[in-house]
């Protein structure tokens, strides 16, 4: 994923306009708690 800062691979990552806000989505899903929810939990 890229807003892991691992994964290099992505074929659309010179283009990709997310990216540079990836930290911010991260830090306000985090601050709302749902760091704890799966994604199974979010598709219900």
């Amino acid at each position: 994923m890229c807003s892991d800062g691992v994964n290099q691979d992505c074929a659309l990552d010179a283009h990709c306009r997310i990216k540079p806000h990836m930290g911010i989505v991260g830090n306000a899903v985090r601050g709302a708690g749902l760091g704890a929810v799966s994604l199974t939990e979010l598709a219900r």
